[in-house]
């Protein structure tokens, strides 16, 4: 199973959007990044399998969960975690003001509680938390300040997404 992770951040990279999460059940209650399963968009079981690239289903959750759209190209992928049970969890950031622009302390989709949080909120507070979150926060804000950022491409995610667009 493959999964995407995203982080929206206001260009200042003090606030983001986390969910809280509702499953599956070791996440129950913790906030994390937005997210899902990436998907087989192909509806012919005839026609092979079209599977989404981690930015299509980044797009495509982030608009499920919180309403806001977003395109492909503002997705990142900075970081991807492979589990033992075959497991693989792509991370993306994408940077912009929508969040300025939503002063809600928190919404509710679907099922789940969706709330702005700052820096302050987890490096102070710390509270519940996916185990996680602080080191990918962390990698998000280091490789920006250094200017290495948009240098990160774990297994070339970056690149093969932008050829797929490029046709």
């Amino acid at each position: 199973m493959e999964y995407v992770c995203g982080f929206m951040m206001s260009w200042d990279m003090h606030e983001f959007f986390l969910i809280r999460k509702t499953h599956p059940k070791w996440q129950k209650g913790k906030w994390n990044g937005i997210g899902g399963k990436i998907e087989n968009t192909q509806k012919d079981p005839a026609l092979p399998d079209i599977v989404e690239t981690p930015q299509e289903a980044m797009v495509r959750e982030f608009k499920e969960e919180t309403g806001i759209e977003t395109s492909i190209k503002r997705w990142h992928c900075f970081h991807i975690e492979q589990f033992k049970n075959d497991t693989k969890v792509y991370y993306l950031a994408a940077f912009g003001d929508e969040i300025k622009k939503y002063s809600l302390g928190s919404f509710l989709n679907n099922r789940e509680e969706i709330k702005k949080h700052t820096l302050i909120d987890i490096f102070w507070d710390r509270g519940d938390y996916i185990y996680n979150l602080y080191y990918l926060i962390h990698m998000i804000i280091y490789n920006m300040r250094a200017g290495s950022f948009y240098q990160l491409n774990p297994q070339g995610v970056n690149f093969k997404c932008e050829i797929r667009y490029a046709r």
